[in-house]
């Protein structure tokens, strides 16, 4: 009798506790409905709402990765990722004019000079977003003088101190997701990037095709394997890297972002440059960038301990190389987890006729190769 009268007491005193540290019995079922009660390890709290801060395996929700630090919750909040509601509803509407975004540092610059003059070839008057990672004054100011030119400094002051080591590559996540805050839909380009051929108008019928076709973004891609019509991510990658995902990947990233390694494994696995994608800020993009930028964030994520650049390839899709390419291996991992481990569902058709990847710079850069006149000539 007593220790049935405890177990009770126990019992009264847990739903007490979990009401009035939660609040509302409605708030209660939508926190059940996100995470499940039993689920506290994963929870975190911003002004008395409850996040779930554990990537859930999308083909299994059941499997997760270990919970994300609560401290980036605000983050999120800031880059408007901790909900689906401003997300665009691009099944019955226009996407915004997407904005060309790239990201500069005094390394890179002479390439960044020769995707601007590559762009202004067959896009004159395309404005351009360019974040500065830490330019000289000169560069600065070159920039500025430029047509149809944005310079933006990139924050490093409101983020932990480790997003300033430029070749972890934290901070592109981050640039992504400010720019689609403010812009709806973008084109991220490395300086690498070298466009040949206006083919932009392919890749948005790739989205702008959910008006004519049934869309769900809770579509498991391993039940409805065979989407052959309009079944792309709105996060387009664009460029082969030539090999799979697991062989880059450091294993330390799926303590975080777990996955299935059998599919991982496959040869429709196969990786793409991080570094040129095409994204509209709708909710399935949305779900694959928050987790992205937690990952950049969190300090053993998108760099675990031990991580090197150099490979050394045995096989390219089923032998891991021992090495890492932070956000690519990251961004990656969650598109494929997202889309039946199948690059088709979120690469786009761009194509090498429509652009290809370029390290190196042009040195016979002219005034002319700058210009925004409609009128000016290339041959």
């Amino acid at each position: 009798m007593n220790s049935k009268r405890s177990i009770l007491m126990i019992g009264a005193l847990f739903l007490t506790y979990i009401f009035v540290f939660y609040g509302s019995p409605g708030k209660l079922s939508s926190i059940s409905q996100r995470i499940g009660l039993s689920d506290f390890q994963c929870q975190c709290k911003l002004d008395g709402d409850v996040v779930d801060f554990c990537y859930h395996l999308p083909p299994d929700p059941k499997i997760r990765g270990r919970r994300f630090n609560c401290t980036y919750i605000e983050h999120l909040e800031n880059l408007d990722l901790l909900s689906n509601k401003t997300a665009l509803s691009v099944e019955s509407n226009e996407f915004p004019v997407p904005m060309f975004v790239t990201a500069m540092s005094d390394n890179h610059y002479k390439e960044g000079l020769t995707l601007i003059a590559n762009i202004r070839k067959l896009w004159p008057q395309k404005k351009i977003v360019v974040f500065n990672l830490g330019l000289n004054q000169d560069a600065t100011r070159e920039l500025k003088g430029k047509c149809f030119v944005e310079l933006r400094d990139f924050p490093f002051s409101n983020y932990p101190p480790y997003v300033k080591r430029l070749s972890h590559y934290r901070w592109k996540p981050l640039i992504i997701a400010m720019a689609l805050k403010d812009f709806g839909a973008v084109w991220y380009m490395d300086t690498s990037v070298r466009c040949k051929k206006d083919r932009l108008s392919q890749v948005y019928d790739e989205i702008r095709c959910r008006k004519d076709h049934p869309w769900s973004n809770s579509r498991n891609y391993f039940k409805d394997s065979n989407v052959t019509v309009c079944g792309k991510s709105a996060y387009l990658l664009h460029s082969s890297s030539g090999h799979g995902i697991f062989p880059t990947t450091n294993p330390g990233v799926y303590d975080y972002i777990p996955t299935l390694f059998p599919y991982l494994k496959q040869n429709t696995c196969v990786n793409h440059d991080a570094g040129f994608a095409f994204i509209v800020r709708s909710a399935d993009s949305m779900n694959i960038l928050k987790w992205y930028v937690l990952c950049a964030l969190e300090q053993t994520c998108m760099a675990p301990p031990k991580s090197e650049l150099k490979c050394s390839f045995k096989d390219p899709f089923t032998i891991y190389a021992g090495c890492h390419r932070n956000d690519q291996s990251v961004i990656n991992l969650l598109l494929a987890n997202s889309y039946e481990y199948n690059s088709k569902y979120y690469v786009s058709n761009l194509g090498a006729e429509g652009a290809s990847i370029s390290r190196t710079f042009s040195k016979s850069l002219k005034p002319e190769d700058f210009s925004c006149n409609l009128t000016v000539s290339y041959q």
